[in-house]
């Protein structure tokens, strides 16, 4: 677990007219816990926890005094368990949150990415102690959500990809 504030000054900021300046001062803090255990010689577990309070104490916009960070999530978790079938093959499954996100400030009315929970499948094989084939197949529900919004006169997100596969081949030489 970790307890943490930073203050950080000289902040890049918008100038109003398109582009940037060096002032302001921002104060993210907050709390991480992670958690690792076996619940049995074959089963694994790792989560954790993460509640943010990122501010921006001091702009040269008025308004955004005392608004929370772009894109920057309250709380966010995750939990991933895997079990061990055999000598070689291995399999999970993995689910996270992620919390509200604005574009911005967190002003009422200012743009915002929802909360969202994904849902991932994890299964390796290892063939000898120097080959192994890992399948991760991400987002199974095919959740809509997105990567990040981006701040402007007319903020924009892009969509996060669909349910998709990565399949890595391991060799250690």
């Amino acid at each position: 677990a970790a307890l943490f504030r930073l203050d950080r000054d000289n902040v890049r900021n918008s100038d109003g007219a398109g582009g940037f300046v060096q002032v302001g001062q921002q104060r993210p803090e907050g709390l991480e816990i992670g958690l690792q255990g076996e619940i049995t010689r074959f089963w694994q577990v790792y989560g954790g926890y993460v509640y943010l309070d990122a501010k921006i104490l001091e702009s040269t916009n008025p308004a955004e005094v005392g608004a929370h960070f772009p894109n920057i999530p309250a709380h966010s978790a995750s939990v991933l368990s895997t079990y061990q079938l055999t000598d070689a093959f291995t399999f999970g499954g993995q689910v996270g949150y992620t919390g509200t996100r604005y574009g911005g400030t967190n002003i009422a009315g200012t743009a915002h990415l929802p909360a969202y929970w994904r849902f991932d499948a994890t299964a390796r094989y290892r063939f000898s102690p120097k080959v192994e084939v890992q399948a991760n197949l991400l987002n199974l529900t095919d959740e809509l959500y997105y990567d990040a919004i981006y701040r402007s006169a007319t903020p924009f997100a892009y969509g996060a990809p669909g349910r998709s596969m990565l399949v890595t081949l391991r060799v250690n030489l």
